[in-house]
């Protein structure tokens, strides 16, 4: 059995991307993550626009856990599962879409 490499995710606070071996890349929360796919709504604005720029350029993103008290509240990064390479990213109809393809890296806190 291969084991992952494993590396510490370093949060940049106030945006929506963290450090891993020197790397800046883009973060997403792993509660849109359903059946090897990533769904986020409301993504047709600006910052998520950038966001995907850099999910294609790197072709990879760091997944954070995430919380929140209820659907009205906004996601809470409490700590970091993977890097993940992706395949097919995209914004349509306001939905931010891309496939999980390989687990890269695994995080620790």
């Amino acid at each position: 059995m291969t084991r992952r490499p494993v590396a510490k995710a370093k949060g940049i606070r106030g945006t929506w991307y963290a450090e891993v071996n020197g790397e800046k890349l883009p973060c997403i929360h792993d509660k849109n993550m359903k059946d090897g796919e990533y769904r986020a709504p409301n993504a047709d604005d600006d910052r998520h626009r950038k966001l995907l720029n850099d999910i294609v350029r790197t072709g990879r993103v760091v997944m954070r856990k995430s919380v929140r008290e209820d659907d009205s509240q906004p996601w809470t990064a409490i700590g970091y599962v993977a890097v993940w390479s992706v395949a097919d990213a995209k914004i349509e109809n306001g939905m931010l879409t891309f496939r999980f393809v390989d687990r890269l890296i695994d995080l620790k806190d």
